[in-house]
């Protein structure tokens, strides 16, 4: 007899560029895993042979190709300026359900990393109803570093809330690192997708964020019960935003009393490999004590 679906899984997509991040994110995710939730990690097929021998225990690998290969973009078809990689795995993200492996799918990038125990009851509200990250973003928008990228994100918003025809001037969504519904994103396919004769790549093309379209259709169908949370993980979109942090002295344990893990954007990241939150040192404490006497 067939296994009933599990309520939970977790989804890491990754390719082989983002290897030595992946390295540290598994880890993390064995350490904290208290309630052995399975990691699905969604690879293209030229990397499996380099992610095959994280395949142990709950952790499976699968190929992007095994059940996203008729929606994938080609390599002479890249969309929008955005490279082919960029669009297929948006695309693997809105398609991974159709694998019918699980109920509910939480998406984390390999950039990430836990940072306590998590369980279960963290992302479920109950057995059937995940917790859906929804915000405004107000604080990030008003960084100067991001408002001028926050512009181009806020139109795209805009522009996905009017194609599924949802009312709602708050443009509630998220980032990433969220529980995705299986029943959502049917509804969406069903409702949206083959009624606009829309193919998953159309969709990224017209605006490249997977996560509003999954959070638009949401608030639009109301397919499941809606209960808001503020990110599991504290992402750090920028340079700045992480130093600012550090000159405030906050150490990853303060952190941890909010969040279950941590985001280094991986944009910012390109020279230096950092992987993980640094804790405070000297300098900042000597930053911190300035910044009071000039306050």
């Amino acid at each position: 007899m067939k296994s009933p679906k599990p309520e939970l899984v977790v989804v890491c997509k990754t390719y082989n560029k983002d290897f030595k991040s992946f390295c540290h994110f598994y880890e993390s995710f064995n350490k904290h895993n208290a309630d052995k939730l399975k990691l699905y990690v969604s690879v293209p097929k030229v990397d499996f042979e380099l992610f095959s021998d994280f395949v142990k225990g709950d952790v499976i690998v699968i190929t992007d190709e095994s059940y996203a290969n008729k929606y994938l973009a080609s390599d002479n078809k890249a969309l929008i300026g955005l490279s082919v990689g960029y669009i297929n795995q948006e695309i693997c993200k809105l398609s991974f359900w159709e694998n019918d492996i699980a109920h509910n799918y939480l998406f984390v990038d390999s950039d990430s990393y836990f940072i306590r125990d998590f369980f279960f009851d963290d992302f479920m509200a109950d057995k059937q109803t995940p917790y859906s990250v929804l915000v405004m973003d107000k604080d990030l928008k008003t960084e100067l570093d991001y408002r001028e990228f926050s512009k181009y994100r806020d139109s795209q918003i805009r522009k996905i809330f009017e194609l599924v025809e949802l009312k709602d001037n708050r443009f509630l969504t998220c980032h990433g690192m969220t529980v995705l519904s299986e029943k959502v994103l049917k509804d969406f396919k069903e409702r949206f997708m083959h009624t606009n004769k829309f193919a998953y790549k159309d969709l990224i093309e017209m605006a490249p964020y997977e996560y509003t379209w999954y959070n638009a259709w949401l608030q639009k169908s109301n397919v499941i019960n809606i209960l808001p949370v503020e990110p599991f993980f504290k992402t750090f979109h920028t340079r700045k935003e992480y130093s600012i942090a550090r000159s405030m002295l906050i150490k990853e344990d303060v952190l941890a009393e909010q969040y279950l893990g941590i985001v280094l954007n991986s944009n910012w990241k390109t020279k230096t490999a950092i992987y993980e939150y640094e804790n405070p040192k000297l300098q900042h404490r000597v930053i911190n004590l300035l910044l009071e006497k000039i306050g």
